[in-house]
């Protein structure tokens, strides 16, 4: 019935390139390790030095909220691309430097997840 026009509608000549977009993003926005971050936050701040992993991981979910609010706030003044530009450089640079707290040992990975749970919130994830 009804299903086929819908289709239609959706892959039709106009919107093709938006909806290749959208399903481009929401891609990236997966592999972006924002949810690694978030499903494992408790490990991670152990051995970054937290004593109490679930206030940490309180104070990510809380560093998200805030920061998608300033991004609702911002979306409209600094353009929806350039906010997604910096998010997506961001989250490059807070999965490398995760990478290399690890690899090395380092402590201060505690700081990384809360960076890291910042950038979505700002570009991608709004």
């Amino acid at each position: 019935g009804g299903g086929g026009a819908s289709l239609r509608l959706l892959l039709g000549r106009g919107v093709r390139r938006q909806f290749g977009l959208g399903c481009v993003l929401m891609f990236v926005q997966q592999f972006s390790g924002i949810n690694a971050v978030i499903f494992y936050s408790a490990s991670i701040l152990q051995a970054g030095g937290i004593d109490d992993p679930n206030t940490g991981g309180l104070l990510i979910m809380g560093v998200q909220v805030v920061m998608t609010a300033v991004a609702v706030l911002l979306m409209d003044r600094a353009g929806r691309r350039a906010l997604l530009l910096v998010s997506l450089a961001g989250m490059c640079f807070c999965a490398a430097a995760m990478g290399a707290f690890h690899l090395n040992a380092q402590r201060p990975t505690w700081l990384v997840p809360h960076l890291q749970s910042i950038e979505p919130s700002v570009g991608s994830g709004p």
